[in-house]
């Protein structure tokens, strides 16, 4: 059976992005986006309206993943999954301060994604 929840995945990584992609799709979950800025990150929760987003904390663009994660939660509260291959002390709390839903180590595999979902995916039932 399909799960109807829609996610939106933010990563910079090709490769990062289209394995966090397929091992959703074949959990059951709708991707209705995947997106490698912050500012498309923005545009595409306004779009597609997910239950969750997966976000690189570091992009390669002008804003950050924490940046663009606190410009959605101004316009809608979707629960927030950050990704990071790469943390110190200022991004700790930077990604403290926001509060998400979560918050993965790079490289992830499917376990792990399964688990943060099964532990927030109350998102919408």
């Amino acid at each position: 059976m399909k799960n109807k929840h829609k996610i939106l995945i933010t990563e910079d990584n090709f490769i990062i992005a289209l394995s966090m992609e397929e091992d959703l799709k074949e959990m059951g979950y709708n991707i209705c986006g995947k997106v490698t800025t912050g500012e498309d990150a923005i545009e595409a929760a306004r779009k597609c309206n997910p239950d969750l987003i997966f976000m690189d904390v570091l992009l390669a663009s002008d804003m950050d993943g924490i940046e663009a994660a606190h410009e959605i939660k101004k316009f809608k509260d979707i629960p927030i999954v950050f990704l990071t291959g790469y943390k110190d002390d200022e991004i700790q709390s930077r990604i403290d301060n926001f509060a998400p839903a979560g918050y993965l180590l790079k490289p992830t595999g499917r376990k792990e994604i399964e688990s943060i979902i099964n532990s927030i995916c109350t998102v919408s039932n």
